[in-house]
């Protein structure tokens, strides 16, 4: 009988070393995994709009990683978080309001009550061509829905498209853990998720997560700018 009783309160023992363990620990399970910005929409509007400061954010544990472009700020950055109620706390010093959390939205709301939404990344969307994305000095065709637009890559961090009127603005291609992005410094340009390169064709494949998942081609063109 003493052994038996000794076994089960070694056991007791350890499950509540388990949940004490549990409850140190302010991670919260629903949101670990890689989000990429998605859109904003403001308080007084019904429209949504492109996030201007593209991200892509991923929470391992209680440890969070920012990946950007370079120009804006906390392009890349780590730090340590915590999750208190609809609070998101960053390094003790940056607070977060979190209005929703599900399997693949994660709804961020601004002081002026902007909501910004960011989607949750699955497997299938890594670029599973494994190749290199060749952008620099070349110009593509865009086809997005109903839009058709000329890119020209100038060089490796400056392209100009004749639906901007060719005004130039940065871009920078990111990789991280398979996946391939494709961020442009623009507040209506989405971050586009590269699919896979078909090179023979001179086409990329990419995906936006704006709303819902949408396919966008990039076609090469035969007359390519080269910046001199």
């Amino acid at each position: 009988m003493g052994l038996l009783k000794n076994d089960s309160m070694n056991k007791l023992f350890t499950v509540v070393i388990f949940l004490l363990f549990i409850s140190c620990n302010d991670f919260d399970e629903s949101i670990q995994g890689i989000w990429v910005s998605s859109y904003l929409q403001r308080a007084d509007e019904n429209k949504r709009l492109p996030i201007p400061a593209k991200k892509v954010i991923e929470f391992i544990n209680d440890s969070v990683y920012i990946k950007g472009v370079k120009n804006f700020p906390n392009s890349n950055y780590g730090g340590i978080y915590t999750v208190k109620g609809k609070k998101l706390i960053v390094d003790d010093t940056i607070t977060f309001n979190v209005i929703n959390r599900s399997k693949d939205s994660l709804v961020f709301e601004d002081y002026d009550g902007t909501k910004m939404v960011y989607k949750k990344l699955s497997d299938s969307l890594k670029n599973i061509s494994k190749k290199k994305i060749p952008l620099k000095g070349k110009s593509f065709r865009v086809d997005y829905q109903k839009l058709t637009d000329t890119v020209t890559f100038l060089n490796s961090s400056v392209l100009v498209s004749k639906h901007y009127g060719n005004l130039k603005r940065n871009w920078e291609l990111i990789n991280y853990k398979g996946y391939d992005f494709l961020m442009i410094d623009d507040s209506f340009d989405l971050p586009l998720i590269v699919r896979n390169i078909q090179e023979k064709e001179g086409i990329i494949n990419f995906t936006s997560l704006y709303v819902n998942s949408e396919p966008i081609k990039m076609i090469e063109l035969d007359s390519v700018y080269e910046n001199k």
